[in-house]
C-alpha cells in the first residue's frame, strides 16, 4: 500500500473510520455498466462541432440480474456521481474508480470530449445540465435496465487534474443543479476568463467540505502548489491525503503502454504503482463518499 499523509481539519482520522464498512476491497455489489448512451448537445451549450457525446454509466446491477451470493445492501435509486477524466485523458483509464464506486451502491456517469479538443471549464460544465435530462429519460423508461435506478436530486463530482477542477466548480456553483460533494484527485486550477474561472476563486467562502487526494511527486503537471489553494478554501470536516511516493498520472490506470509511459516522463513518476496509487484513491474515496 503507497506510503500517505493525511490531514482533517474537522477532526480526526479515527473517528471518520469509526464504524464504516472495511472498504479496502470491492462493494457488496455487482456492478452493471453501459457504455453507450447518447447525448446530442444543443449548440445553445457552446459545444462547437462536438456535439455528441456518449456517456459511460457503471451502477450496481438491477436484482434480477444478481445471484444469492450479490445480493446489494443498497437499495435504488443510487446517488448520481459524475467522474471527470484529467486533461486530455480518457474516461476508460478511470473505469476502476467507476466500478469500485458502483460496487459500493453508487452510480458513476463518465463521458469523453474529442480528442484534442479544448472546452473551457466554464462551458463544459454546462453540458451536466444535458447529461440529466438524458439521465432522466432512462430513469423513467420502463424498458431501460436503469428505470429507477437513478437518484438525482443526489449529486456529487469528482475529477482528476484539470478534471478535480471542473468537479469542484460542480460543487461551488450556486445554481441548480446542486451538487453536495465533491472529491479532488491531484486537482489543478487555472483562469482562463469568463469561461474558464478559477475553481479555488468558486469555493472561496463557501464553506463546502470536500476531500482532495494529492501526489507526493511534483512536475509540470502539477505545480508544487496547486492543491494548497484548494486546501485553503476547504470547509470544515474536509479530507486531505498525499500519496508520498505518488506522480500525477498514476492516480489513473491509462491502458496505453507509451501513453503511461511518456506521462510517467512528463509529469514525474514515484515508486507506487499505478494500480496501487489508483487503488488508494478509491479507498479514500469510499470513506469520503
Amino acid at each position: 500500500m503507497p506510503s500517505t499523509l493525511c490531514a482533517n481539519p474537522g477532526g480526526d482520522a479515527a473517528s471518520i473510520a469509526t464504524g464504516l464498512p472495511d472498504f479496502t476491497g470491492p462493494g457488496p455489489c455487482a456492478v452493471a455498466a453501459d457504455t453507450g448512451i447518447p447525448v446530442t448537445l444543443p449548440p445553445s451549450s457552446g459545444c462547437g462541432d462536438d456535439c455528441f457525446l456518449e456517456m459511460h454509466l457503471t451502477a450496481p446491477s438491477a436484482p434480477s440480474q444478481r445471484s444469492a451470493a450479490n445480493a446489494c445492501p443498497f437499495a435504488a435509486p443510487y446517488p448520481v456521481l459524475f467522474l471527470y477524466p484529467g486533461f486530455q485523458l480518457r474516461a476508460s483509464f478511470y473505469g476502476g474508480y467507476a466500478e469500485r464506486l458502483a460496487s459500493w451502491g453508487l452510480a458513476v456517469v463518465r463521458y469523453d470530449t474529442r480528442l484534442l479538443d479544448f472546452v473551457p471549464a466554464g462551458v463544459q460544465t454546462g453540458y451536466v445540465t444535458h447529461l440529466l435530462e438524458a439521465l432522466a429519460a432512462i430513469n423513467s423508461d420502463p424498458s431501460s435496465q436503469w428505470h429507477q435506478r437513478l437518484d438525482l436530486s443526489r449529486l456529487g463530482a469528482a475529477g482528476h487534474s484539470r478534471g478535480g477542477k471542473l468537479a469542484a466548480l460542480h460543487l461551488a456553483s450556486r445554481t441548480p443543479p446542486l451538487f453536495t460533494t465533491a472529491y479532488l484527485i491531484d486537482p489543478v486550477d487555472s483562469h482562463g476568463g469568463e469561461d474558464d474561472p478559477s475553481a479555488v476563486e468558486a469555493l472561496r467562502g463557501r464553506g463546502q467540505r470536500f476531500g482532495i487526494a494529492a501526489a507526493g511527486v511534483v512536475g509540470p503537471c502539477n505545480p508544487k502548489d496547486r492543491t494548497r489553494g484548494f486546501w485553503q478554501v476547504a470547509g470544515p470536516g474536509s479530507w486531505r491525503e498525499t500519496v508520498l511516493r505518488g506522480g500525477h498520472a498514476q492516480f489513473c490506470n491509462i491502458s496505453n503502454w507509451l501513453v503511461e509511459h511518456a506521462l510517467d516522463a512528463l509529469c514525474g513518476r514515484g515508486n507506487d504503482t499505478h494500480q496501487a496509487e489508483e487503488q488508494l484513491g478509491e479507498i479514500t474515496f469510499d470513506v469520503k463518499e
